[in-house]
């Protein structure tokens, strides 16, 4: 790494800086997708073909990219001296690389039953069960973070988690009550829990960054 990625990354802002860890790791997810579905789908047909030299060129680059990103949020970061700020960077760092690594394997086992990809967290369509066991199995080891975060966060970081969860229990009785009542009236098609999920998930990490960071 040149010296101007190690200055670009400390002076990265927190949002800046975790926007680009989300993204790089996005990024990644979706090269290994995008291989492992196009080699799914080529050798189904008994050959790579030509364009697979495109396609895992595209997906080569992506994956360079997501990586970069990440590196580059990372870089001249060091651990913090207090114990409690350090566990907390750690913490911090593990949920991350945690997530692109269940992301990435929910990637490979959504493409080898069938179904599209990172799709398989947005939709109700039936999932193997060696993915459900992976989601499950992972379930104990986030709430462990999260238990661990909690312990370990400053009271800003604290009141900012707080806030956005508030505000994403206004969101959950707005959008599921008012999409519910919609349904009933014949002006919304029928309520989608996956989506009212993700809806929430959404506004409660934009109120955490907003309150954390502006």
């Amino acid at each position: 790494m040149t010296e101007m990625d190690e200055t670009s990354g400390s002076q990265m802002s927190p949002v800046k800086r975790l926007i680009s860890i989300a993204a790089g790791g996005v990024l990644a997810i979706f090269a290994v997708g995008i291989a492992f579905g196009y080699s799914k789908a080529a050798l189904a047909h008994g050959a790579l073909g030509w364009k697979g030299v495109v396609v895992y060129l595209i997906a080569g680059l992506m994956l360079l990219a997501g990586l970069w990103l990440m590196r580059r949020a990372l870089a001249g970061q060091r651990l913090a001296s207090s114990p409690r700020m350090r566990e907390y960077q750690i913490v911090m760092i593990a949920t991350v690389m945690f997530g692109v690594v269940l992301g990435v394997l929910l990637q490979v086992g959504a493409i080898g039953n069938g179904n599209e990809g990172i799709g398989v967290l947005f939709d109700n369509s039936p999932i193997s069960p060696g993915i459900a066991i992976l989601f499950l199995a992972s379930i104990p080891v986030i709430n462990w973070l999260a238990y661990r975060w909690h312990q370990t966060a400053d009271e800003h970081d604290q009141a900012a988690y707080n806030f956005g969860g508030m505000l994403s229990l206004y969101a959950y009785f707005s959008v599921s009550m008012g999409w519910w009542f919609g349904w009933r009236g014949g002006l919304l098609t029928e309520p989608n829990g996956v989506a009212i999920f993700w809806i929430v998930m959404a506004v409660w990490t934009a109120g955490w960054v907003w309150r954390r960071y502006r």
